[in-house]
């Protein structure tokens, strides 16, 4: 097999009992937690204390080793629910260290100013393990950006229904040019003996995460490790107006827009929407959402799928990550996309205990505020 499979302590990373899965899958989507479950017999793990398959204090660990016997780990996290079973066997199911996140709120004031939105989601995640015992295996990956950009974000203690980390982070992603973020796992130290997450981020520059290659996928070439490609293309998100609403009751509800004519002056009609965040009294803060929203709604999204065989020398695993761009080649035959070469984003991968993985990518773009009205 070429998946290692290991039982983490979730506050500690130390790494514990490697499992003998019956089987598996897992999942890595862009901006969002892991997910996943293994089944594996109940004589596998008769002998183990039951808190090491608890939820919330056990995590499951997902590792690829490679043809050269490299052992990297790929994604894993909380077990988030009791086991499920049958006589035989016990499937756990985990999701992403992020998740963690879903369970921790800002139970203090936070005014930031001056950071990069990638610095201010790094400051969330210290504020959601700023408690007693609140600590977790994180470190940050991604450059801290400080007096270089004029963001700011103010989070009081009394909008504490708000205030869910996990929240935070995903509006941070969403406004217009908002970082992509992941947790990313790796090992803390050489012996493999425990785990962390990197939180890596994109940057004022690129709100993509920083990659240290561009893989060239072609699926035109004989022999490719890039095979059964499939588009698929999304035109519901369209919209030529963004209306957005805050606090506030009747009359004196805040309220805000953002739009572009670009589509309109080609014919289009006018498509509107309406998005609401009603912790905010401000409307410059709703009017970046607006803008956000309206950004990624100018097009048809094309999103295309590929397998790719993860043990290939020419990307392995280890070399790419959910959040990088590739160039694809892809032949002539398709309708939605022209054929050539194309600059795309993994936007999530997927698969179980085998070296094919699924692999969907989209069409990379962003917006600068001069973009749009």
């Amino acid at each position: 097999m070429s998946w290692q499979v290991n039982l983490v302590e979730t506050v500690t990373g130390q790494v514990g009992r490697a499992l003998s899965p019956e089987s598996g899958s897992w999942a890595i989507e862009l901006n969002k937690a892991d997910s996943g479950s293994v089944k594996v017999s109940k004589d596998d793990v008769a002998d183990i204390d039951r808190r090491r398959l608890s939820p919330w204090w056990a995590s499951v660990l997902f590792s690829y080793i490679t043809p050269d016997g490299r052992i990297i780990p790929i994604c894993g996290g909380p077990i988030i629910s009791w086991p499920s079973e049958d006589q035989d066997s016990l499937t756990l199911d985990w999701r992403g260290i992020r998740e963690v996140f879903t369970r921790r709120h800002l139970e203090k004031d936070y005014t930031l100013r001056g950071l990069s939105l990638g610095t201010i989601a790094w400051e969330v995640v210290k504020a959601g393990m700023d408690r007693p015992s609140g600590g977790l295996p994180i470190a940050h990956g991604s450059p801290y950006e400080s007096k270089s950009t004029l963001n700011e974000r103010t989070y009081e203690a009394w909008n504490l229904a708000n205030n869910n980390c996990e929240k935070r982070l995903t509006e941070l992603t969403n406004v217009i040019n908002g970082p992509d973020m992941m947790f990313r796992p790796e090992w803390a130290d050489d012996d493999m003996t425990r785990v962390r997450w990197q939180f890596v981020h994109g940057t004022s520059w690129d709100p993509t995460i920083t990659q240290d290659t561009t893989m060239v996928w072609d699926t035109t070439a004989a022999g490719t490790h890039v095979t059964n490609p499939s588009v698929t293309s999304d035109g519901s998100k369209i919209v030529t107006r963004v209306f957005g609403t805050g606090a506030g009751e009747g009359a004196k509800v805040t309220r805000t827009q953002a739009e572009s004519l670009a589509l309109v002056k080609e014919g289009w009609p006018p498509l509107e929407t309406v998005i609401s965040d009603q912790d905010q009294a401000k409307p410059e803060p709703i009017r970046q959402k607006c803008l956000g929203e309206l950004a990624d709604s100018r097009r048809m999204v094309d999103q295309l799928s590929v397998s790719v065989y993860a043990a290939h020398e020419a990307s392995p695993w280890g070399t790419w990550h959910v959040g990088d761009t590739v160039t694809v080649v892809l032949t002539d035959d398709w309708w939605s996309i022209p054929g050539g070469e194309h600059q795309m984003d993994i936007i999530k991968v997927s698969g179980d205990l085998t070296d094919m993985v699924k692999v969907e990518l989209q069409q990379g773009q962003w917006y600068t505020p001069a973009d749009l009205i």
